[in-house]
């Protein structure tokens, strides 16, 4: 047998796991939040957070590892995400940095590097698309609308009416 095949093989066997996930910024509160889907067997989880004093693109990240963080053996993972900045990072810049001993390719810092390391140390098989954001895809919608929630919720706010709009999802 190919190492290929053996990949192949591994693969084959692994459970899937799909993740849709979305960030939010509130520049005005100093909050970000992250909104979370994951599903596999047939089980969905929804999560949720926020933290003060962090940016959008730190939050799209946290989304995609607060559920990689719950996956307990190496799976197939499909990541979803409106973020150009977590698909691109996950599909094309990840193993340069991490070859390239953590600096982009012009010697300059990596942001939110220590968010791409975890996301480097994840056992699974990971891939990731692009969806464009506010485009009527549901599970999309959904975790914009729970990244806004995390963004309030840490810091004690209660969510405005109008971000829990299910006719908006």
């Amino acid at each position: 047998m190919t190492e290929a095949q053996e990949f192949d093989l591994r693969r084959s066997v692994m459970p899937s796991v799909t993740i849709y996930s979305d960030g939010s910024f509130k520049p005005d509160l100093n909050t970000g939040g992250y909104g979370t889907i994951m599903t596999c067997n047939g089980y969905t989880k929804f999560l949720y957070g926020g933290f003060v004093g962090t940016s959008n693109n730190a939050m799209e990240l946290m989304g995609v590892i607060s559920a990689l963080r719950l996956l307990t053996c190496p799976c197939n993972v499909t990541i979803i995400s409106d973020s150009k900045y977590v698909v691109d990072g996950i599909n094309n810049w990840l193993l340069g940095w991490a070859s390239n001993n953590w600096k982009k390719s012009d010697g300059g810092p990596i942001k939110n590097e220590a968010l791409w390391r975890e996301m480097f140390i994840q056992r699974h098989m990971i891939t990731a698309s692009w969806i464009k954001g506010h485009s009527g895809n549901f599970s999309n919608a959904t975790c914009d609308q729970f990244a806004s929630i995390g963004s309030y919720s840490c810091i004690g706010m209660e969510v405005p009416p109008r971000l829990i709009d299910i006719n908006r999802l």
